[in-house]
This record gives structure tokens, sequence and C-alpha cells, in this order.
């Protein structure tokens, strides 16, 4: 995602354009619309994937309509949500792709049945464009080339009321293959296989979703039984993830990546599952041992903080490939050198091209250790986008903040550090 779009949406106003990185920062006060900002770029992630957006999946739970529409001016009559992406979409065989192209994809939402459902959706690349309208009538599909029209055509042969929920990503497959079996002599061959080609690009996509973090953790328990693997957000699978790894053999890129955080942070020097029984169904502890002592201790006796920051790097190195990550808060509980490794840690995965990343955070020492990974060249200054929430009369606004090659802040808007900076001066006595 190069480009985060975002239309009335919670307390942004207007039309915003917000530019992103593999690894995006977002700093600020509380309440200034960071944690709305993460479940935006879920629900944009969501529509490249052909997902109906949820904005009540945890543990991002926004509401219903009328909590999600802007209300600066009355309560918006819709808001608006989406991306645009450096990946062109796919094409035949026959046309290669335009990598500058890219492709752009927005839906709007509106209100139905206190619920937001998507009532248009939009999707373009280059000179071609797609509008697909659900509203009370039929559905309708309008496509062009450079803003003159090739085709404006009702989908179904009776009303689709919106209220119903229909799915937009069914209604673009139906369109499809009623408009190849209409024909129509507005379009040359190239037309066609771009027509196809955008709709193909969201209806048949097939990815990974973002998966968001929860600022708590789940606490650490004294003993764990085996249970299902399945991914939860305050990260109570994974117990069952560090048996299953660490207990294999081939996991060896996976306890390296863990040992390497922990002994950087201080936290710890390895992990290990030890089992109370000999079969698989028995319970089994999860063992920290620590830099300075080396006894191995159970994960509940240990600093609480290492029971928070084991989920973020575990679900991290394990996620699936091109996955973006959201994490609220990796800080929470760490101190300060703990911090600063995950920043480090953060700017590594970036670096590596894995898993885009979207940090909120409130830890200075995590983003200055960025900025020195950054002035170090452990992490190109192009990879890292810091974005500052600054709230004012009319609502909140995103300024933008890159870093240079030498790890200065660039862009930097007269609000940032305000406060460290008069509590500064406060200490030393100057006015």
């Amino acid at each position: 995602m190069e480009t985060m779009i975002l239309e009335d949406f919670r307390c942004f106003a207007g039309h915003n354009e917000v530019p992103m990185r593999p690894l995006t920062i977002l700093v600020g006060e509380n309440s200034t619309g960071k944690t709305s900002f993460l479940a935006a770029v879920r629900a944009a992630n969501d529509l490249l994937f052909s997902v109906t957006p949820d904005f009540n999946e945890e543990p991002l739970k926004l509401g219903s309509y009328d909590q999600i529409a802007n209300f600066r001016r009355g309560r918006a009559k819709s808001f608006g949500i989406g991306q645009h992406t450096a990946t062109p979409p796919r094409f035949s065989r026959r046309r290669p792709r335009t990598p500058d192209e890219g492709m752009r994809i927005e839906a709007r939402f509106r209100s139905a049945k206190s619920q937001p459902t998507v009532s248009s959706l939009l999707v373009s690349s280059g000179e071609y464009r797609l509008d697909l309208a659900l509203t009370d009538k039929a559905p309708r599909l309008v496509f062009t080339k450079s803003g003159e029209e090739l085709l404006n055509s009702e989908i179904g042969e009776r009303p689709l009321s919106v209220r119903a929920g229909y799915d937009p990503w069914f209604v673009l497959r139906r369109a499809r293959r009623e408009v190849h079996e209409k024909g129509t002599s507005n379009l040359i061959p190239p037309d066609w296989e771009r027509f196809d080609s955008l709709i193909e690009s969201v209806v048949y996509s097939r990815g990974s979703r973002a998966y968001a973090f929860a600022p708590i953790r789940t606490s650490p328990r004294r003993t764990y039984d085996p249970t299902t693997e399945v991914r939860d957000p305050e990260g109570s699978h994974i117990p069952m993830m560090l048996q299953r790894l660490l207990s294999n053999g081939d996991s060896q890129g996976f306890h390296e990546r863990l040992k390497e955080f922990g002994e950087a942070s201080g936290l710890y020097s390895s992990l290990k599952v030890r089992k109370l029984g000999r079969t698989g169904s028995d319970p089994f502890q999860v063992e920290v041992k620590q830099p300075v002592g080396g006894r191995a201790r159970n994960l509940i006796d240990v600093g609480y903080g290492v029971s928070q920051a084991i989920p973020i790097i575990a679900d991290c190195v394990s996620a699936e490939p091109r996955s973006t990550l959201l994490i609220q808060q990796p800080e929470v509980h760490l101190h300060p050198r703990a911090q600063a490794a995950m920043g480090s840690f953060f700017a590594q995965l970036a670096a590596s091209g894995r898993n885009p990343l979207v940090v909120e955070t409130h830890s200075d020492y995590l983003l200055d250790r960025i900025r020195i990974d950054v002035q170090e060249e452990r992490i190109d200054c192009g990879t890292v986008m810091i974005l500052y929430f600054e709230q004012d009369r009319h609502g909140v606004n995103i300024h933008p903040i890159e870093i240079d090659g030498a790890g200065n802040l660039i862009g930097v808007p007269d609000g940032y550090r305000d406060f460290f900076l008069e509590e500064q001066r406060r200490f030393l006595g100057i006015d």
C-alpha cells in the first residue's frame, strides 16, 4: 500500500490521502484517531482481497455506522475507505504489466440498519476505471477510459436492495458474465482485456489478510493444556505455537529470531517448552532463561513485559508473507532497552520486504532506535514513514514525517514533541 484513502471516516473529515511505507509509525496524543486509522488500513486491505470489511472485528471494534461516519457538520451520509498500490492489476499473458500504473480501489459505505454497507466501489488503473453503484435500484456498472464512457449497464433482471447487504464481489462477477453475454460494440479487444483485468484483480485476488495485534496481550499461566492453535489478537495461541515450533527441529529460524530479540532486549536469553507428561495431551510449561543468573524459570515468574513482548515477536516471525501487520502499543510493560530493541526488530522485518508493518506507539525509545538504524544503514530511509496525528478544532490532521539518510526528521510540524520540549525547558529553567 502506497497511499491510504479516507473520507469522512471517524475523526478524519473530508478527503484524505495519506502516504504509507513498508514501516509506517503512528504517533500522537491519545484520542487522535491512531487506532481508527489501523482499523481503516485493515478495511482497505480487505477490499483488495475481496472481503467485505467488518468494522467490529477484534481487536479494532468501531461500533455502528453512527460511530464511524464523521459528524463534524452533521452525520455524514456516507464515508469512504480505499488504497492505492503500486502493484498493477493482473493482465493476460498477451499484454505485459505496466508497473507505474498501479491500482486504486475505493469503497463508499452508507447506513443500512445502522450498520455500514458498501454502496459503491471504484477500481482504476492507468486510464481505465470501473464504477459499481449499489443503490436501492438495480446495481449499475460504468466502465470508462480517460473519462470517456465505454460501458454503462444495469446488472441483473430485478432490483437488488443495498439494505439486503448485497455482496459487491458477487455483483462484479455477475456484471462481467452479463457484459460478455450481451456484448458491446464500444469495446475493442484491448479494452475488453482491461475490463476483465480490473474485475479479476479484486474479485479473484487471493492473499493474506492484515493481522491486528491487541494492545494488551493475554496474561501468562503456569501450565497450559494442548489445544487447537487458532490465532488470536491477544496471543492466547502463542503457547501452542511455541510448543509446536520449539519442539520441531525444522523451526530453527523461528527459535533464532526469538533468541536474537531476547538477547537484544535483555528480556531473556532463550525460551523452551517443558512437557509435564509423555503424551501429546499432557500439559506443558513455557520456561524462560534469563540473561543474568542463567536459571530457567516459568513464564509467570518473570517480568510481565516478557509475556507481552513474546506474542508480538512470535506472530511477526511466523506471519504469512506479505500480510500487513497492525500493531498497537508494542512497548507496553517494556523497559527502555526492550522498547528500543522492538524498534530494531520492526526495522529488520520491514527491510527484509517480508511483511509491511503499521505500528501505533507512544515510545520515543522505539522511534529513536529506528532513526539510528536508518543512520547506520540497516534500513533504507525510504522504507520508513512517521505519521503524526494532531487534533484541532476542525478534526484530526495527519502530518507525514520522513527520515533522511542521517536519521533526521523531515517535515516536522510545529506541534510535534512540543510537550517534551516544554518539559525540558521547565527542567532547565528556560523561559
